[in-house]
């Protein structure tokens, strides 16, 4: 069962396949209310052991971090975050996390994404993708009262694609 993580200090999507892309099940980890990130660390290890109860055999996939920001604050928090997730991983599934940039999670899962699409329009290109395959209920999808979708849905999109870039690796 492939596993695929967008890890981040306010959300954690997290999405579920079968190697051969059988869609199981999405959805996010709400941190925001958590100030420490020892404490987002622990609803971090809540959601995995849950993950491993219900699911067997899970290989995780995660997104790697940020790099390219002209903030070094967020850069080196994502950093920090990204990697206490990861060795959390390690020591609930047994298996060390598989790392998959963006680009290359895109490019396994056949993603064009216009060239000039930064920040939230590429997000926002990203979930209509996702949304367009028709493989996750609309109702995973949760909108604002403007419309918009609720920002964890750009979460769990980018979840679905390292899902599914390491569902092709296997």
């Amino acid at each position: 069962m492939i596993l695929g993580l967008d890890l981040s200090t306010r959300y954690v999507g997290y999405c579920l396949l079968t190697e051969n892309e059988k869609f199981i099940d999405i959805g996010y980890l709400d941190l925001t209310k958590q100030k420490s990130l020892y404490k987002k660390l622990d609803k971090f290890s809540e959601l995995i052991h849950k993950l491993r109860e219900k699911y067997v055999n899970l290989v995780p996939f995660v997104e790697a971090p940020l790099f390219g920001s002209n903030n070094q604050n967020v850069v080196n928090l994502l950093q920090r975050a990204n990697g206490m997730y990861c060795l959390e991983l390690y020591r609930i599934l047994k298996k060390e996390p598989i790392l998959i940039t963006n680009r290359d999670a895109l490019k396994a899962a056949g993603i064009k994404v216009p060239k000039g699409t930064k920040g939230l329009d590429r997000k926002k290109y990203i979930l209509q993708y996702v949304q367009s395959l028709g493989t996750i209920s609309p109702d995973k999808w949760t909108l604002k009262k403007t419309g918009n979708p609720k920002d964890w849905c750009y979460d769990q999109a980018d979840a679905y694609i390292v899902c599914l870039a390491g569902a092709k690796r296997t």
